[in-house]
């Protein structure tokens, strides 16, 4: 039997901490719900006060290389640079999906122009379409093991 009250006075003990933790709990909830409602109200208060933020606009008219295959000229961009270019250009100038494969193909000139329309005729669906098949035709096609060689033995 003493056990039994001892089980009781336990058990009492244990409702009494409970019930402790649970007014915490309960007055700790309705702290952050008023300190959530004044922070949303702060931050309606100063984003009402504050003028809009300066907004940069970059002009779709940038001027884009223009890739004609084969380079002659020490001075032109290889296939590499060019399609990085334009990648970047695309990010930059935030060009919608549907209109990159248009601007990139008004950017081809000459040979390269011919060479797309003939590996994809019609079937251009990406950008990167494009630019994989001008990589793979006019890309640096000598390894890169050769290519250290080289520059080892020059003198």
């Amino acid at each position: 039997m003493a056990e039994f009250e001892e089980l009781k006075r336990e058990m009492a003990e244990m409702q009494r901490r409970f019930s402790e933790h649970a007014g915490a709990l309960d007055q700790a909830r309705t702290e952050q719900r008023e300190a959530l409602s004044l922070a949303r109200a702060v931050i309606e208060h100063q984003s009402a006060a504050q003028t809009p933020p300066a907004t940069i606009s970059i002009p779709r008219d940038r001027k884009l290389p223009e890739f004609s295959g084969p380079s002659t000229n020490t001075g032109e961009l290889s296939v590499g640079e060019w399609v990085a270019s334009m990648r970047s250009a695309f990010q930059v100038m935030r060009v919608p999906a549907e209109d990159r494969v248009e601007l990139a193909k008004q950017h081809l000139k000459g040979e390269a122009k011919a060479t797309v329309r003939f590996m994809l005729g019609e079937g251009e669906k990406s950008t990167d379409d494009i630019f994989q098949v001008l990589l793979d035709t006019y890309g640096d096609k000598v390894p890169i093991g050769t290519r250290l060689k080289d520059f080892y033995e020059r003198k």
